[in-house]
């Protein structure tokens, strides 16, 4: 949450104001046009700040932060109805590659190495964000195929404005972790903050039951 007036989903809401109750005082001003930190809610945000490094993607690599797993997740291929309906749907991995492709990447001189299975493939995209909501924009509009977290596309598959691509072939498992500084006493502060992150990565990934602290 930012110090800027915003709106947010029921479901943190709800988050929100469960963690008010837990630690008895107002974290957020509520009014018509959104949402704006108290001041004992930016304390805990400037405070979480300092104590939690970051919800990280894959194998830690630090080890002076405790990690809590949080669950694990896949990826999708996904494209436009529009882009199939004139390349067909691809068979293979392999075939991608004669696809036009927008794939996440760190910078624009990235290559992709796209795992699917037992297939393993090399790809130059011919766009590379590290925005997932702009590279699902593009695939809904028929601009190239993508890849996906699965909670991301779900809601553009389930409306029809994408279809998986290379259905059959499960991408690899992805875990995602809570890493913060060890404390021998951690402050109510930031167990309310672990607790809310655990709370809404189960929210969004209901289906996953293998988080674990």
């Amino acid at each position: 949450m930012s110090w800027r007036k915003q709106t947010i989903s029921g479901a943190k809401r709800a988050c929100v104001r469960k963690r008010e109750a837990s630690l008895h005082i107002q974290l957020v001003e509520r009014s018509a046009r959104g949402v704006t930190l108290t001041e004992a809610g930016a304390r805990l945000y400037e405070h979480a700040c300092c104590d939690i490094e970051a919800l990280r993607v894959g194998r830690p690599a630090d080890g002076t932060l405790v990690t809590r797993h949080l669950t694990t997740f896949r990826h999708v291929l996904v494209a436009a109805p529009s882009l199939l309906d004139r390349l067909g749907m691809p068979a293979s991995a392999a075939q991608l590659k004669t696809y036009p492709r927008a794939l996440w990447a760190a910078n624009a001189s990235s290559v992709i190495h796209l795992a699917v299975e037992d297939e393993h493939v090399v790809l130059d995209p011919i766009l590379s964000s590290n925005d997932y909501a702009h590279l699902r924009r593009c695939a809904e509009a028929g601009e190239a195929v993508t890849e996906l977290p699965e909670f991301l596309a779900r809601p553009a598959i389930n409306a029809g404005r994408l279809q998986e691509v290379l259905a059959h072939a499960a991408l690899p498992e992805m875990a995602l972790h809570l890493m913060f500084l060890q404390h021998r006493h951690p402050s109510s502060i930031v167990r309310a903050y672990l607790d809310f992150c655990s709370e809404l990565v189960g929210e969004i990934f209901p289906h996953n039951d293998d988080r674990s602290s």
